[in-house]
């Protein structure tokens, strides 16, 4: 087959899981004999934008006419049998689905997060679960500022939700769900089950196993509010108030909260 991967990446100043899956992926396609093409914008290409472009930004969160032009051009020139969207935040936005239907080439996406029902994507607020903008319009995410600790800064994706809902669900062929939890939330959503598959997260086999004795439990991912790393350590902390669990806990990854993690 012949595959366009559509994806913004994430800010390299910090290891980007989202990122991984796709270039993983992409290898795996193409070591398959699949002809697998990248259509890509980069969030590190902001910070050496003028400062009009800078401010221009968040206006294109919702919908970006340059690239549903550049990417209908270009599908109709290589015309691929599928285009895989993955990450359109901040520079690609949901305009890539409209250039898929200009151009009549069937789209699917990945849904790393739950973008598709909460403005930040994390389904929480304040280290707690919030599923209060879930099947409904995103104004909660907006009053509590939810995006960065910031209610200007979240606008631009809660507008962009909202005004995009329907282009999701009508645009996207097939959806792929990281988990079974993510597929089953969705659906609760009002996001059509029928298009919504489970297709997990996977990293290539090392083929190298540690000799000798022991366990251990691992942590591996960024050390960040959204991952639940102080809920692990809470739970932790009980844990080994009742006398632990017996083997060590090892936590491996940078982030925001790599000192307290540490300490």
């Amino acid at each position: 087959m012949h595959v366009l991967v559509v994806h913004n990446r994430y800010n390299s100043a910090q290891p980007s899981g989202e990122n991984n899956v796709v270039d993983q992926e992409v290898a795996l396609l193409r070591a398959a004999g699949h002809r697998v093409g990248l259509f890509e914008r980069r969030s590190d290409d902001i910070a050496s934008r003028s400062l009009l472009g800078k401010v221009a930004v968040p206006l294109l969160v919702p919908w970006n006419p340059a690239v549903r032009r550049e990417l209908a051009d270009r599908l109709r020139t290589e015309r691929p049998d599928v285009v895989h969207v993955h990450n359109v935040f901040p520079l690609l936005s949901p305009a890539v689905l409209a250039a898929c239907a200009d151009a009549g080439v069937p789209a699917v996406a990945t849904l790393h997060n739950y973008t598709q029902v909460c403005p930040p994507g994390t389904l929480q607020r304040d280290g707690r679960p919030c599923t209060e903008c879930v099947g409904a319009a995103p104004l909660p995410a907006v009053r509590h500022g939810c995006y960065r600790d910031s209610r200007l800064a979240t606008v631009p994706l809660a507008v962009g939700l909202s005004v995009n809902r329907r282009r999701w669900w009508s645009g996207v062929e097939r959806f792929f769900c990281i988990s079974a939890a993510q597929r089953e939330v969705l659906v609760g959503a009002g996001l059509p089950a029928g298009r919504l598959a489970v297709k997990h997260n996977f990293v290539p086999d090392p083929e190298a196993r540690r000799a000798g004795p022991g366990e251990h439990l691992l942590y591996l991912g960024r050390l960040a509010e959204a991952k639940g790393v102080r809920l692990l350590m809470e739970a932790w902390d009980e844990l080994a108030a009742d006398g632990g669990v017996g083997v060590p806990l090892v936590v491996a990854g940078t982030g925001p909260l790599e000192r307290e993690v540490t300490a």
